[in-house]
């Protein structure tokens, strides 16, 4: 390739201002934005909170995009709102969904394993999604709030896959515990079940759904809690011996 003399390269083309988006660091947030020089509204602006925002954007426009940094989160204007487009926190404009709360680990040979402070007034339903590998005896798997020691009713059943018969049940207001019933029938050693919790941290009547398998057996019930207590955590247990390995997990539905 032959040699080219620098006097000899073609002038540099101007550029309009309107098609530089530079990066301008705010001397109040240290956050680097982009902003457009040209004045138009656009671009993606630092705001500590919503607050924070409407006060600078008194007149949105569509198609404008912000940062929150007490959310954590992008939001884009429709025209006619400020609509979250991703985020790591619960955020406002962001549509229902599971949130993930907590996680244990069931020990070695436990009569029973504690979740503490899984409850709270960020949400009013739960998910409890629960695995054991192992147990040591024919038992029923049982959830106890740390509030409200009785007044369980309890109805549901439970029944071999492979047969026709299903056993129904049913207790009283003495129950001290969600019953889950069957889970070990005749020995069988892994369960997995999930039962949905309303409002255990609300004082007022909670109310709980259960389901799950184990090799050979499935079951359903479903359970009111009459006292009105409010709980921040349970107790999961099986009814008699202990339980080995497995884990317990705790979600929110966002409100």
């Amino acid at each position: 390739m032959a040699n080219v003399k620098i006097s000899a390269l073609p002038a540099a083309t101007s550029v309009a201002a309107a098609d530089v988006l530079p990066i301008v660091q705010s001397s109040t947030t240290k956050k680097a934005t982009f902003t457009d020089v040209a004045g138009a509204v656009g671009g993606v602006r630092v705001y500590a909170s919503a607050a924070a925002r409407n006060s600078a954007i008194t007149s949105p426009t569509e198609g404008m995009c912000v940062y929150l940094t007490d959310e954590d989160t992008l939001q884009i204007y429709t025209g006619s709102a400020w609509v979250a487009i991703g985020a790591t926190k619960t955020v406002s404009g962001v549509s229902e969904g599971l949130v993930w709360i907590s996680n244990t680990t069931i020990g070695s040979a436990v009569s029973s394993v504690t979740v503490s402070n899984c409850f709270s007034s960020t949400y009013d339903k739960y998910k409890i999604v629960w695995s054991v590998n192992s147990q040591s005896a024919t038992a029923n798997a049982e959830i106890y709030f740390n509030n409200g020691a009785s007044q369980y009713f309890n109805s549901g059943f439970w029944q071999a896959p492979t047969s026709s018969t299903v056993t129904n049940y049913s207790t009283g207001a003495t129950a001290t515990s969600i019953g889950i019933w069957g889970v070990w029938q005749g020995g069988i050693a892994a369960a997995h079940g999930i039962t949905e919790i309303h409002s255990p941290y609300l004082a007022e009547r909670t109310y709980c759904v259960s389901h799950g398998s184990a090799p050979g057996y499935m079951w359903w019930s479903q359970t009111q809690l009459a006292d009105t207590s409010q709980n921040t955590g349970f107790v999961f247990r099986p009814s008699t011996g202990t339980i080995t390995g497995g884990t317990i997990s705790v979600y929110g539905y966002r409100k």
